[in-house]
């Protein structure tokens, strides 16, 4: 063969090679076409967080501080641009909801109040108004009208002099990781996501956004999944924090997707509470022991896990993308009665009782549980007590009630009314501050109050 002959031959081979395997060449022509493997494969990816974004929005969020007062306004204002960026860059139209923040403390504004009409005032006591705040909502693309939603919720504002990377710049992440990873769902819930202003003020950007809610957005509300302070090295594992510590249809949902591996706790005072006091099931993710001094730390990124900040999106994203609709519906239906979170509904000591079990039901849409505790008293009568959270009981008429007070105790006051219904069954409904709900059994009016006053020591001593 001629040496030209030859070239021409290894001229082909070489197109050849360049054609059918690319060389290894990154350039993509318009008409090349991906194999189904690839296109699974991207797919899947795309369904799991990345810690590289995490990571660079984190860090882009956390050049400043992001806090209502004059002077850091501007600074809160680019991180609020950035987000906007973000989220128009995963394919949604972010928009801002204004209100004026006030100067309330929290004796008045939480734990405090009375009852949960005073919650809700924007001002209940006339403070001085001492700034303006911006929730950021994003609505998904897919959301309709008729479809049940659920709330994907943290708060990106910070105190004064921090910018805030653990607290709460991961649960801000997390949230716009969550939306990106989240873009093309087609399924059959509603999802809002939003990022509140002011949680550092008593979370007045969440009740702000609770108070604007209408009561069917409510009534078709799942729930409120809220991420405050995750991915902090040896700050313990995630758990659900939520309420007084019982569960409500989210919590035991989310605990039965972990195959029960997160613990549910008691409620953090974070921008689930609103969402819970407006009767709508709500729970905050969080680490279980966050170390708050870190929050003044200069750098503050060598404290974070980006492992779990990971591993929290994608589980919050799995549980949506898998929701079971059915076992929701049925254990709300049914009222189904499940055994009650023991690690936080201690049963109450009662003289002269034996405990024997403790369970929990749901109330209306689910926002809370009851609990309820079952005694053998003077091993022969079965006595019931069931608990739920003061507060809601706090606008009912109460006017005929008779009054309960501790010895040498004039401040823990329980009010209780006692009905004779000539049977097994006889009942005294009881109300405080703390709690309500109706002691069941074949007792007599001066059998209930032996047993209400143990109740009430225990309450008082043991709870608060």
């Amino acid at each position: 063969m001629s040496k030209k002959n030859i070239l021409s031959v290894f001229c082909i081979l070489i197109l050849m090679c360049l054609f059918m395997n690319g060389c290894n060449s990154e350039i993509t022509t318009p008409n090349e076409e991906i194999s189904s493997d690839e296109a699974d494969e991207a797919d899947e990816n795309e369904l799991f967080a990345s810690v590289e974004s995490l990571e660079d929005n984190l860090r882009n969020i956390c050049k400043y501080i992001r806090c209502y007062k004059a002077g850091d306004r501007d600074e809160r204002d680019s991180s609020i641009e950035y987000i906007f960026q973000k989220f128009t860059e995963y394919g949604y139209t972010p928009s801002i909801q204004e209100f004026d923040i006030y100067d309330l403390s929290y004796s008045t504004s939480t734990n405090g109040i009375p009852n949960l009409g005073i919650f809700f005032h924007k001002n209940p006591y006339d403070e001085e108004k001492i700034g303006n705040g911006k929730n950021i909502i994003i609505n998904h693309t897919n959301n309709k009208g008729n479809q049940k939603a659920i709330y994907i919720t943290a708060h990106y504002d910070t105190t004064a002099n921090t910018v805030g990377t653990i607290d709460n710049g991961t649960g801000t992440v997390v949230v716009m990781e969550i939306a990106k990873i989240m873009e093309h769902y087609d399924g059959p819930l509603n999802i809002v996501f939003v990022l509140f202003d002011s949680e550092e003020k008593n979370q007045q950007g969440s009740r702000e956004f609770v108070r604007n809610m209408s009561e069917e957005e409510k009534q078709n509300t799942i729930g409120c999944i809220n991420i405050d302070m995750v991915g902090e090295i040896d700050a313990g594992e995630i758990e659900i924090a939520c309420g007084r510590g019982e569960y409500n249809i989210l919590s035991l949902m989310l605990a039965d997707h972990s195959e029960n591996t997160l613990k549910t706790s008691h409620g953090v005072l974070t921008d689930d509470l609103p969402f819970y006091y407006g009767k709508m099931p709500a729970v905050t993710l969080t680490n279980s022991n966050s170390n708050f001094k870190l929050d003044k730390e200069p750098d503050q990124f060598q404290y974070i896990d980006f492992a779990q900040l990971k591993s929290v999106t994608d589980f919050i994203s799995e549980f949506i993308s898998t929701f079971d609709e059915p076992y929701y519906t049925e254990t709300l239906n049914n009222q189904r009665i499940v055994n009650s979170n023991t690690s936080e509904m201690k049963e109450p000591y009662i003289e002269n009782a034996v405990f024997l079990i403790s369970e929990a039901k749901p109330i209306e849409n689910g926002y809370d549980f009851e609990t309820i505790f079952t005694y053998n008293y003077n091993n022969t009568t079965k006595l019931k007590i069931t608990r739920n959270l003061g507060k809601f009981y706090a606008e009912n008429d109460y006017s005929d009630f008779e009054i309960s007070k501790l010895e040498n105790n004039e401040h823990d006051i329980v009010y209780y009314k006692y009905i004779d219904n000539e049977t097994d069954e006889n009942q005294l409904i009881y109300y405080s501050s703390m709690n309500y709900g109706i002691m069941s059994g074949a007792f007599t009016k001066d059998e209930f109050i032996q047993i209400l006053t143990s109740y009430q020591n225990y309450v008082y001593f043991n709870i608060q």
